[in-house]
């Protein structure tokens, strides 16, 4: 495969802060949530790679596609050119499902919303 397939095959999920996905509460359903995504892009076509999201860092600029959640969202101003950008809401921005735990984080945080599917089933198939 030469480097410009490879580009056009690599996205890359650009995950939420470590200090929660490390919880012991959270860290299963982010496990969860993160195969979800990682099953839908590898159904499309693409080659999935993960980014921790940490601060002050970029993903591979090498990528077709940079998919962000949470506190990885930042990283997606820095997007090249010609790298499609997806800012996943998650459940937890949809006002019909707001609930908060006794953390008072939402658990639906993990949990992709209709319109996050819709978009990442609208990425391009690739053969």
């Amino acid at each position: 495969m030469d480097i410009k397939e490879a580009r056009r095959r690599l996205a890359i999920i650009i995950k939420g802060n470590p200090k929660y996905l490390r919880n012991h509460k959270v860290k299963p359903m982010a496990i969860k949530f993160y195969a979800e995504i990682e099953k839908i892009l590898e159904d499309k076509g693409y080659v999935v790679e993960f980014d921790a999201g940490l601060p002050y860092t970029l993903p591979k600029v090498f990528a077709a596609v940079w998919v962000a959640h949470s506190r990885g969202i930042d990283r997606l101003e820095y997007a090249p050119n010609g790298v499609k950008t997806i800012a996943l809401e998650t459940k937890d921005h949809d006002k019909e499902f707001q609930t908060l735990d006794e953390r008072g984080l939402s658990p639906l945080h993990y949990q992709l919303s209709d319109k996050d599917k819709q978009v990442l089933h609208a990425l391009p198939t690739l053969t």
